[in-house]
């Protein structure tokens, strides 16, 4: 399922925020959506590819959720010893499966608290966060979306900019977002001041 904020796809989102630094990869069909670089597996290999790619990524971003598949994820990444440097990204309120985000996330709270994982609940303006070892909550970074959809024309996204963000000291993006929460290993630069 994608999430979609003021008609742009959060997948895309990311994918804009955190490229040149890091490539962003998922799984799925090549070439099936603008963001993230897709590798194709199958249903009885998929677990082994993510595996893979848990062990081999500098930094992990998962939108959990209370799905079998996701919460196997969330498990591994906790029993794996990957949790410093994974970013759970909560986004913010919207309409989702005919309900409000928040009614899925409080789902998603509760079964990762069954797995022995705890997340937050639900923030409106939606966050960035990481745990601790142990899985339990360790900080956030709010979700700055809307500096990030400053970039993009109304008609649409232009898929040709090659300039990074111009952005100002009362503000932050997705990018800095991230960088807030420290992730070993990984820095996208810059800051507020708008230096890449």
């Amino acid at each position: 399922d994608k999430l979609h904020l003021k008609g742009f796809d959060l997948e895309t989102m990311l994918a804009y925020s955190i490229a040149p630094t890091l490539p962003l990869v998922a799984l799925g069909k090549p070439g099936e959506h603008l963001g993230a670089g897709r590798i194709q597996t199958t249903n009885e290999h998929w677990q082994e590819e993510i595996l893979r790619l848990m062990q081999s990524a500098r930094l992990i971003l998962i939108i959990p959720s209370h799905r079998a598949g996701t919460l196997w994820e969330i498990a591994t990444l906790q029993n794996g010893g990957f949790l410093d440097k994974t970013i759970f990204i909560m986004p913010p309120e919207l309409h989702f499966h005919g309900g409000k985000f928040s009614e899925d996330w409080h789902k998603t709270v509760l079964a990762a608290g069954e797995a022995g994982v705890k997340f937050p609940e639900h923030i409106a303006a939606g966050a960035f966060f990481r745990l601790n070892p142990d899985g339990g909550f360790a900080d956030y970074s709010p979700f700055v979306s809307e500096e990030f959809l400053k970039e993009f024309e109304p008609t649409g996204v232009d898929l040709h900019f090659v300039e990074r963000y111009d952005r100002n000291t009362d503000g932050m993006d997705i990018a800095d977002a991230i960088n807030s929460l420290g992730v070993d290993g990984v820095d996208f630069g810059g800051g507020a001041d708008g230096d890449r």
